[in-house]
């Protein structure tokens, strides 16, 4: 398994589980939806929240947690917390 891996990754690519997950969230535009999340992040300072969660920003942009997590991590290629704490180091 470890030499497949290694030699041919694409093998374990599944990509009907590829395609589901940007299916799901085909009907949000995920250029408008960035823009939405950077403002609330740089306008309305919402990084500065101590214990900020998922749960919150997708509250705050009224959309689901899954698709902000999406976005995070399609566009930003990081995690939720790594991406408020790169705020919070800017802001600081």
């Amino acid at each position: 398994v470890g030499y497949i891996g290694y030699f041919r990754p694409e093998f374990f690519e599944h990509p009907e589980l590829t395609k589901r997950k940007a299916d799901a969230f085909e009907h949000f535009n995920d250029t408008t939806e960035l823009t939405r999340l950077e403002k609330l992040f740089s306008e309305q300072r919402l990084h500065t929240q101590p214990k900020l969660s998922l749960d919150d920003v997708s509250a705050a942009v009224n959309r689901p947690a899954r698709y902000v997590s999406y976005l995070i991590n399609t566009y930003h290629h990081t995690n939720f917390h790594d991406y408020v704490n790169g705020w919070r180091v800017k802001e600081v």
